[in-house]
C-alpha cells in the first residue's frame, strides 16, 4: 500500500503541473482593452458599438462644437459674415485656410471617426448572437452614420478616400487624396 502511494502521488503531481503550466495558462486577456474576439458576442456588445459610433457628434476633442464643427463648416457660407478677431475663422471665411489649421484638421478627423466606428459596427454586428431583425436594423443604422460622415467629408473637403471596411492597421485617419 505504501509502495502504491509512493508511485501514484508523484505521478499525479507531475500530471497536474504539466497540465496547469501550459503557455495558454500564463496568457491573460486585458478586460479594459478587449480584442475583437472578446467583444462581438451579443446584442449588448452590438448596442455598445452603435452608441460609440454616435460619439463624434459631441466633438469632444479640443473646444467642442463651435471651433471644430460649426465654425469651419459655416464661415465659408454667403449668409454668414465673420467680423470677429479669431484668426482661424477669418482665414476660413476668406478661403485662405491651409490644411495645417487645426480646426479643419479636427473636422476632417472627427468625420473619419464616424466612418471608422460605423465600419467596425458593420463588420462586427453580424458576429453577435442576437435577433436577425435587430441585427439588420443596427447594421442599417451604422451604414447611415457612415454615410453621414462621408456626406460631411464631401461637403467640406473635395477628394476624400473611401473606406468600405475598417482599417486593419493602427492608422484610422485617412489623408486627403
Amino acid at each position: 500500500m505504501k509502495f502504491n502511494k509512493i508511485i501514484i502521488w508523484p505521478f499525479l503531481a507531475a500530471l497536474v503541473f504539466t497540465v496547469a503550466c501550459s503557455e495558454e495558462f500564463l496568457e491573460e486577456l486585458d478586460p479594459n482593452n478587449p480584442a475583437v474576439e472578446q467583444f462581438w458576442r451579443n446584442e449588448s456588445d452590438a448596442l455598445t458599438a452603435i452608441i460609440a459610433t454616435y460619439q463624434p457628434l459631441t466633438f469632444s476633442s479640443r473646444w467642442n462644437f463651435f471651433e471644430c464643427g460649426w465654425g469651419p463648416e459655416n464661415w465659408r457660407a454667403d449668409d454668414v459674415f465673420y467680423g470677429g478677431g479669431y484668426p482661424s475663422f477669418n482665414q476660413i471665411a476668406n478661403f485662405l485656410n491651409t490644411p495645417e489649421l487645426w480646426e479643419v484638421q479636427i473636422l476632417f478627423q472627427n468625420n473619419y471617426r464616424f466612418v471608422n466606428r460605423a465600419n467596425q459596427a458593420i463588420d462586427g454586428i453580424p458576429l453577435c448572437d442576437m435577433d436577425e431583425n435587430k441585427q439588420k436594423e443596427m447594421i442599417a443604422e451604422a451604414k447611415f452614420l457612415r454615410a453621414y460622415g462621408y456626406f460631411n467629408l464631401l461637403r467640406n473637403f473635395r477628394h476624400i478616400p473611401f473606406h468600405p471596411q475598417s482599417p486593419q492597421g493602427e492608422e484610422i485617419y485617412a489623408t486627403q487624396a
